[in-house]
């Protein structure tokens, strides 16, 4: 897996400069956006899959792309972790409800 160059370029636009960046994972895809339309002078990111469209990184649009990019993805990982333990806090519950079942039946 590698960032590539994801910008739509204009037919008449001579200067070719990147300003997006995506990464895509099994089932998801990550963009780094530098000088958004709603941010002209921050990096933003986009993960439509999590939730996740034009977060500001906190990033001028000076710094390289590899800052913008290593936020993104630090971004992304709490955002998983805070998922996963959404699901286990539930998982939790369902087997304390169901031993509370259990004991309930067994007097």
């Amino acid at each position: 897996m590698e960032w590539k160059d994801e910008t739509t370029y204009s037919r008449d636009n001579k200067e070719r400069i990147p300003s997006v960046w995506g990464i895509r994972f099994k089932g998801f895809r990550v963009a780094v956006v530098n000088k958004h339309r709603l941010a002209p002078n921050k990096w933003v990111m986009h993960c439509f899959a999590l939730g996740i469209d034009t977060l500001d990184l906190g990033v001028e649009s000076i710094q390289p792309k590899e800052i913008a990019q290593d936020k993104a993805i630090k971004h992304v990982k709490t955002k998983l972790h805070s998922m996963v333990n959404q699901i286990n806090q539930y998982l939790h519950s369902q087997k304390l409800k169901s031993l509370q079942n259990e004991q309930t039946a067994n007097e």
